[in-house]
């Protein structure tokens, strides 16, 4: 599964990821389920679809009733 990172300049690839998971103590054979998950999957598009839908085009957002908030750190 490949989830582009708005504005990233790379991608980062599959044994970059697993290698940051194993590195902060994540179960690194959970993750690797968890990326082929097609309801996963489906829970991040659905995401990304709302947040161009709602023009969120930075993290952190904070949505507080209709007033979208960018970048709130």
């Amino acid at each position: 599964m490949k989830v582009p990172l708005p504005g990233a300049v790379a991608q980062l690839s599959e044994f970059d990821i697993l290698t940051i998971a194993r590195h902060v103590g994540l179960e690194v054979e959970q993750l690797k389920r968890d990326m082929e998950d097609r309801a996963i999957e489906n829970v991040l598009e659905r995401n990304c679809a709302l947040a161009k839908e709602l023009y969120i085009n930075v993290t952190p957002a904070l949505v507080l009733g209709d007033e979208v908030i960018s970048g709130v750190l």
